[in-house]
């Protein structure tokens, strides 16, 4: 159950909070209605066989989401505020064009999900006026508000970095992961640093043709909007994408039993998984 919705714009030239609304049952603007929420349908591509019955599967993807916001605005909690006002207000946060973060706060936890406004249709000359407000969401899935999940191993300890990424509704998510190399770690000589994963997905993640140093750390980083490969060293960090080898868009963790293995298990520390918990609908 939604208990309430918290809405920010936020300005282009520092992120900083340009616009604010949080709507709740006691809000000057009460949601009568939201569609959108549920999973997305997906695209199937396929084409027509003449060999065999039905048509051969090519791929799949889900496609972007639609959130659309009907609400109702008065001002029986709000006596300084004409509907003006309050229709003003919510252009402010749903100006066509303009980004948006939409925060539900459920009973049970609360996720977020960032939009574009598509269309903002307010009525203004009726007693109790409804806005109609579209919000296009290229990024389809729900991000479970809090802490990242964190998991780390000592040296040596394992072969593979076996886990359960396990929940109701959820989706393929991007992961950070970082590692810092000791004097045999740094060394090439039987190969460069590489990450891989088994299972349903397939990846590798490799870092060839670059001279790393004792105490240095690599981070692969395969989040949308956020992925990279980077090199800590005193504390400076520098971009080594232009050494990298794999596909960073491909490796995610799945719902499920996920099996990475890092080749620098016994040569190098501080080896940390971070990943944030994805959600298909709500």
């Amino acid at each position: 159950m939604i208990e309430s919705l918290e809405l920010t714009r936020r300005s282009l030239f520092d992120g900083s909070i340009y616009a604010k609304q949080f709507l709740n049952p006691s809000s000057t603007v009460r949601m009568k209605n939201i569609s959108g929420l549920g999973p997305v349908k997906a695209n199937v591509s396929r084409a027509p066989s003449a060999a065999q019955a039905g048509s051969t599967l090519l791929g799949s993807r889900i496609g972007e989401r639609n959130i659309v916001l009907t609400m109702e605005m008065t001002t029986d909690y709000e006596d300084n505020l004409t509907l003006s006002d309050i229709r003003r207000n919510l252009t402010n946060i749903f100006d066509p064009g303009s980004e948006v973060e939409l925060r539900f706060h459920l009973n049970d936890m609360a996720v977020d999900i960032v939009g574009i406004v598509d269309s903002h249709e307010p009525e203004m000359f009726v007693e109790t006026p409804i806005a109609t407000v579209s919000i296009i969401c290229p990024d389809p899935y729900f991000k479970l508000v809090g802490p990242e999940i964190e998991l780390s191993w000592a040296r040596a300890t394992v072969t593979n970095y076996e886990f359960e990424y396990s929940g109701r509704q959820l989706a393929p998510v991007g992961f950070r992961f970082q590692a810092t190399l000791d004097s045999n770690g740094a060394n090439n000589s039987n190969g460069p640093p590489a990450l891989s994963q088994e299972g349903p997905l397939r990846g590798y993640l490799s870092v060839a043709g670059y001279t790393f140093e004792n105490g240095d750390t690599i981070k692969f980083n395969t989040i949308r909007g956020e992925r990279g490969v980077t090199r800590v060293r005193s504390f400076a960090e520098n971009n080594i994408l232009g050494f990298f080898s794999g596909s960073l868009m491909d490796f995610q963790i799945m719902p499920g039993k996920n099996i990475l293995r890092w080749n620098r298990q016994a040569s190098s520390n501080n080896q940390q998984l971070h990943y944030r918990p994805q959600f298909t609908g709500i």
